[in-house]
């Protein structure tokens, strides 16, 4: 009985000695149509280290977007792809939402921009234009772009749905508890134990 006790004493320190920090997500983009009949389409990830709902530029540690049409382009991030927000304030570049990530809104500010790869020949833009509209722009070049305008309500688009990354050592820890907690209940008292004859 007492070797149980030391047991579930030592799982439960396990987690919580375990540092408790937000996992990336990986937000879909939502399929957005331009006026000019492209579509863009990918993802973003975002590691929300301390866990306040707002996303930093630093917060954003993946991307990839695929635009189909008379635009047409793919990128993702990384090999000199770069991702620049907030240009006008301090305030984040996107919100988390219950399941989604948000453009615009009281959260991030009615001249916050965000862009992916700015400097490059493709680029995708989420420019809020007023409190409750935001235009998505993505370009191929200097004059080949796309564009649409969606409505929000003055709450915020929401841009993209949540997909969660569970990171490997959370999923470690994890495997290593339910193993000992089923280690333990199948060694409870009361059972028989075969010793050797």
């Amino acid at each position: 009985m007492i070797k149980n006790i030391f047991a579930l004493v030592f799982v439960a320190l396990i987690g919580v000695s375990s540092p408790l920090r937000a996992m990336p997500i990986q937000y879909t983009l939502s399929q957005f149509t331009g006026i000019g009949g492209s579509v863009l389409n990918g993802s973003i990830t975002v590691d929300d280290q301390d866990m306040d709902g707002l996303v930093v530029r630093t917060e954003i540690t993946a991307w990839d977007f695929t635009s189909t049409g008379s635009v047409a382009f793919s990128f993702l991030s990384g090999s000199g792809s770069s991702v620049d927000c907030a240009r006008f304030s301090a305030r984040a570049c996107f919100s988390i939402g219950a399941n989604s990530l948000i453009s615009g809104g009281p959260a991030t500010g009615l001249n916050d921009a965000v862009f992916f790869d700015p400097i490059s020949t493709a680029n995708v833009w989420f420019m809020p234009t007023s409190l409750t509209s935001i235009d998505i722009l993505w370009s191929e070049g200097p004059v080949n772009y796309d564009i649409v305008t969606a409505s929000h309500g003055g709450q915020g688009l929401s841009v993209a749905s949540a997909a969660t990354i569970p990171e490997p050592s959370s999923l470690a820890l994890m495997v290593i508890g339910l193993a000992m907690f089923f280690g333990i209940a199948a060694k409870r008292p009361g059972t028989p134990q075969l010793s050797p004859a």
